[in-house]
């Protein structure tokens, strides 16, 4: 027989605890996680997935930040911006939200 598995209550149990796991580690004395998400061009699709995505790190303690860059940034530059995001101590998460403009 199958088992029904209800996503919505593991997805809930799973947040649940993450948060009690972050407000353990927030009282002795650490910050709390940072994720930065970026966003490149204008896609509307995008911008909701990143919105929700904030919003769900927001919900279990973690400081979320967006950082939105024209369509036509070059590869360059953006490479350069997740290096300095990668090398800052304050941020524990990249998160480049697909797709990106080509």
């Amino acid at each position: 027989m199958a088992k029904l598995i209800d996503g919505k209550q593991i997805s809930a149990d799973i947040r649940a605890e993450l948060h009690e796991q972050i407000k353990q580690w927030m009282a002795k004395g650490n910050r709390a996680p940072q994720l930065t998400a970026i966003l490149i061009g204008d896609d509307p699709a995008s911008k909701t997935y990143v919105a929700v995505k904030m919003k769900a790190a927001a919900e279990v303690g973690i400081v979320s930040k967006t950082e939105r860059f024209e369509a036509d940034i070059t590869e360059e530059k953006l490479l350069a911006r997740i290096e300095a995001l990668n090398q800052d101590d304050s941020v524990d998460g990249i998160l480049v939200q697909l797709p990106v403009p080509g």
